[in-house]
């Protein structure tokens, strides 16, 4: 598609569905097509559902609104920032590989420590919302408060460990930031080239496992 959609698919994406006869029904182009219950305009894990996708040949498309009211737009465009990032962590794998993994480590356990306190402030308000006015005499609401106080300590004392020693990590990191800048600018320039001959296409693992050995 380009900017704008098709006027005889806005019924179909608006739901304009009828019933005639125990038969549901929609029309586009004003000739009435059967319409099934389990079709999807976005992916289900749940079932098989139709799908109905929308695709464009530009990186960044200007959409008209319609677009953006009767869809819901994904946007898989890499931005040179994003493309920084990708080649920071392969070069810092090769040439810094501890401290690259240990980064790695802390930032998983950083996640799951915020998991683990929202879960425990989930927990405490449904404690909360199963007990009513009678929240001021149960023991087991005391003891799980107890229990959230020490494990947020416990976690906040790790999340400023960790985001410590990301900073420190993130300075030996410094060197590398000349070249990843160059090589997302690269990048860009030979994502063009497919615009000229589709056979100048490429895959970003491909780019990423490539530019490390050039460079």
């Amino acid at each position: 598609m380009e900017s704008k959609l098709d006027s005889i698919l806005f019924p179909l994406l608006e739901k304009q569905v009828y019933l005639e006869r125990g038969q549901k029904y929609v029309k586009l182009d004003d000739t009435p097509c059967t319409y099934k219950d389990e079709f999807r305009f976005v992916p289900s894990t749940l079932n098989r559902a139709r799908r109905l996708y929308f695709t464009t040949p530009h990186a960044q498309p200007r959409l008209a609104p319609q677009v953006y009211i009767r869809t819901l737009v994904l946007n898989f465009s890499l931005s040179q920032e994003a493309i920084s990032d990708q080649l920071m962590h392969v070069f810092a794998n090769i040439f810094d590989r501890d401290n690259e993994q240990n980064k790695v480590k802390q930032i998983l356990k950083s996640a799951d420590n915020r998991n683990t306190k929202d879960r425990k402030e989930n927990e405490i308000l449904d404690h909360i919302k199963r007990l009513g006015p009678k929240i001021l005499d149960d023991q087991s609401l005391v003891n799980t408060l107890a229990d959230y106080k020490s494990t947020t300590e416990r976690i906040e004392f790790e999340l400023r460990m960790a985001k410590s020693l990301e900073d420190k990590i993130d300075e030996s990191r410094a060197p590398f930031k000349a070249i990843t800048s160059y090589c997302s600018h690269l990048y860009f320039a030979a994502e063009n080239m497919a615009s000229i001959d589709h056979m100048y296409q490429f895959s970003m693992p491909w780019f990423t496992g490539t530019s490390p050995r050039r460079m």
